[in-house]
């Protein structure tokens, strides 16, 4: 679907191209297009379009429309941003502990 308004986009098969399309269309725009209407394009991604971005002729980027496929149902972050579950265990130093661990394992 497309956005209104006039738009100097063109359609062409994926044959005719270098970058993959989805459901076999998609729309060519001239990053200076793009730079002036950014708002359209990323409705007409919104609505299942793809978006092929070219500079001088030549693809440079492409804007596809996000699925739920592409948001992963656990999170992401990294492990270090996660906070430490309290365990109501007693605080114990770095020498209280070699200490308890002392004879156990290969360590000195």
């Amino acid at each position: 679907m497309r956005p209104a308004g006039p738009m100097s986009w063109t359609r062409m098969e994926p044959e005719a191209h270098s970058v993959p399309a989805v459901k076999g269309e998609f729309m060519e725009i001239a990053a200076r297009e793009f730079n002036r209407r950014p708002a359209q394009i990323l409705a007409a991604a919104a609505h299942g379009e793809t978006v092929i971005i070219t500079k001088n002729g030549t693809a440079v980027a492409r804007v596809v429309p996000i699925t739920d496929d592409d948001i992963p149902p656990y999170p992401t972050d990294p492990m270090g941003a996660l906070a430490l579950p309290d365990l109501g265990l007693p605080d114990l130093s770095d020498d209280e502990i070699e200490d308890a661990l002392r004879g156990r394992g290969t360590g000195s």
